[in-house]
């Protein structure tokens, strides 16, 4: 029963997902050629430091009611008072780190235009987005903790795939431009916030909770911590390449890790649908520890053979989406897929540490990354430009994913399928082998080899049963259910 319910939820959350990601998608080619090179590294600078703030002053508040609201500890009619302190305290974050950011960034407004090209309107729209964005966030997270993906589909279209429309109408029929981009967001943000805070009332009460701030805040903070690591090594490499490369070297290393939508797309629509189920799981599933193993193998392979895929047909992808001049990232392309996978896997990997409310440990696990992809970059960034920054991002994550792995083990541990996962490390290994054979000529005989090498992949996961005819008979079962 908890297998069909995940997969149900997968399907409701991930198909309203996909509509965003898939807008996302068909808008890129439109971005590359209305944008320059230079302008696709400003929005990629401006968009990663937005979101990566947004984290930043979340407080962990969303994992921590998450974490909390099916909780032994947590009765049924405290649940009201739970969303509406955390709701209270992310309000509260919010604006103070969004007014400080106000107040820091006007004033240093004159040298970031005269070092980065970035007029401040385009500083200013992107921090006005930040906490309707995070709000209409927590609104969705706690539809989901309802189990309502009705809800969960209005709040989400509006919040994002009017956002992406919106912004492309800006682009297209009003000639913005970046700014264009921007504020599409911005206005899909102000509309779903309000929304979102209508769809979740029934949880909402005017009384906030000091026991429950205090419970809150000592396990969502580490959170926030792991958030400023994220946003060190998600978004210093953008900065790092303006500094010790050149903003085409940028522009191409962004364009490169857009084209992983189809990736994050799948990872996002998993995610929308794990948290609660796997919280809910712990509490009524006495086998769950052997349910995460198979759910931890089958996961990582699917992501590594849609990493597969991108990366053997990077090439043929960028001919087709984009003008000549983004065709050199390709090789940034198949690397940062390969790195997409092993992130996609940290939602499984840090569950022990997660269950076990050792949260510091997800912060010094962010942080180890952080560091390593600083180093990193350092190191290859002036030999290598946007590959180099490509390479530092996948060894980070294998930090990361590692790191959280070991202390689950550590602390929660797991019947890891060794033979599965070992599997799965050598298709992402394959990934790797494909960026350094990168070859922008296409023909037949390279694409029948293409879909040769997957389907070989695909036929070793049968080999090693991470896929079985047992499990196509289940899946499809939950399908028709």
């Amino acid at each position: 029963m908890a297998f069909k319910r995940f997969g149900r939820d997968v399907a409701v959350y991930g198909g309203t997902d996909l509509l965003f990601r898939l807008a996302q998608f068909i808008a890129l080619p439109l971005y590359a050629f209305h944008l320059s090179i230079a302008d696709f590294g400003v929005l990629a600078l401006l968009t990663v430091s937005g979101t990566l703030l947004g984290m930043l002053l979340n407080l962990g508040v969303n994992n921590a009611v998450q974490r909390f609201y099916y909780d032994a500890g947590t009765r049924e009619t405290e649940r009201p008072l739970l969303v509406s302190t955390g709701l209270a305290q992310l309000l509260l974050s919010g604006t103070l780190v969004v007014g400080i950011a106000l107040v820091v960034l006007y004033g240093l407004r004159d040298e970031i235009r005269a070092e980065y090209g970035i007029a401040w309107a385009l500083v200013l729209i992107t921090l006005l987005t930040v906490l309707p964005d995070q709000i209409a966030q927590y609104c969705l997270d706690a539809v989901r903790l309802q189990f309502a993906p009705l809800k969960f589909c209005a709040i989400a279209i509006v919040k994002n795939l009017l956002g992406v429309l919106l912004g492309l109408w800006f682009l297209l029929a009003w000639d913005m431009g970046v700014a264009g981009l921007l504020l599409g967001p911005l206005v899909s943000a102000a509309l779903a916030a309000p929304l979102g805070l209508l769809m979740i009332r029934r949880d909402l009460v005017l009384r906030v909770d000091p026991a429950i701030v205090r419970r809150v805040f000592h396990f969502g903070y580490p959170y926030m911590l792991a958030g400023a690591a994220y946003w060190a090594f998600g978004s210093i490499d953008r900065w790092m390449l303006i500094e010790l490369s050149d903003l085409e070297q940028l522009g191409l290393f962004s364009i490169a890790f857009k084209l992983t939508t189809a990736l994050t797309f799948v990872i996002a629509a998993f995610a929308q649908a794990w948290s609660p189920i796997a919280y809910k799981m712990t509490a009524e599933e006495p086998r769950y520890r052997d349910y995460f193993s198979r759910i931890l193998s089958t996961w990582f392979f699917a992501l590594a053979l849609l990493g597969l895929a991108l990366g053997l047909f990077a090439p043929e992808l960028l001919r087709l989406l984009t003008p000549p001049q983004y065709w050199g990232a390709a090789p940034m392309l198949a690397i940062g897929a390969a790195g997409i996978v092993l992130y996609g896997t940290t939602l499984i990997t840090a569950m022990g540490v997660s269950l076990e409310k050792r949260t510091m440990l997800l912060s010094l696990s962010a942080w180890l990354a952080a560091v390593a992809n600083l180093l990193i970059n350092l190191f290859l960034i002036p030999r290598f430009g946007g590959v180099g920054a490509a390479v530092a991002t996948f060894l980070s994550y294998v930090v990361l994913t590692g790191s959280l792995l070991y202390w689950s083990q550590k602390l929660h541990p797991l019947p890891l399928e060794h033979a599965k996962l070992a599997y799965c490390c050598g298709v992402v290994a394959l990934i790797l082998a494909a960026a350094g054979a990168v070859e922008m000529e296409v023909s037949a005989a390279r694409i029948a080899v293409k879909v040769a090498l997957l389907l070989a992949v695909v036929a070793g996961a049968f080999a090693v049963r991470l896929l079985s005819p047992a499990l196509y008979r289940q899946l499809r079962l939950q399908l028709a259910g």
